[in-house]
């Protein structure tokens, strides 16, 4: 399955007293290339090191996000899409097990 990642949302939480990021808020966006179906997941990503905002890339925090979400995540969202539940009908409902 190919997949196109894109990054919608990076906020940062700045030290007060450095300046630096201490904390993300990420969203990004899911796209499965063969049907288009799209999905966007958020995470909260904290860097091991300390940097400007500035210092930073969309591909580095693209790859900050958890991998199950494309490994496992998105593609369970895809199939229940593309599989509806079934739906079982009783056959032989006895209409007069119900109360009055």
């Amino acid at each position: 399955m190919a997949v196109t990642k894109t990054l919608t949302i990076a906020k940062p939480k700045l030290d007060a007293s450095t300046n630096n990021v201490v904390e993300w808020d990420i969203q990004v966006q899911y796209v499965d290339e063969s049907t288009d179906f799209l999905m966007v997941y958020s995470h909260t990503y904290v860097p091991a090191d300390e940097r400007q905002a500035s210092e930073f890339t969309k591909s580095e925090l693209i790859n900050a996000m958890p991998a199950n979400i494309e490994t496992e995540i998105f593609p369970a969202h895809l199939e229940a899409m593309q599989t509806p539940p079934v739906k079982e009908k009783e056959a032989s409902f006895d209409l007069n097990s119900l109360s009055d």
